[in-house]
């Protein structure tokens, strides 16, 4: 009997064609799309993983007045 894929294996809301292969421990960035391991990436706002850097740029992109 094979074991099952973790529910995490799949990332939600994304098309699984358009994803590059990845492993149980890794799942595409939302923002960037590349690969992100599940041990090193955050969550952004949305639930959604995301490289840390991604994410501090994306945030510091909204914060940033505009001259």
């Amino acid at each position: 009997m094979e074991n099952p894929k973790p529910p995490f294996a799949q990332p939600v809301g994304f098309d699984t064609k358009e994803l590059p292969q990845s492993s149980p421990q890794e799942i595409a960035c939302k923002i960037c799309g590349a690969l992100v391991r599940l041990d090193k990436c955050k969550i952004d706002e949305d639930g959604h993983a995301v490289h840390e850097r991604c994410y501090f740029e994306k945030v510091s992109a909204r914060n940033t007045p505009k001259v």
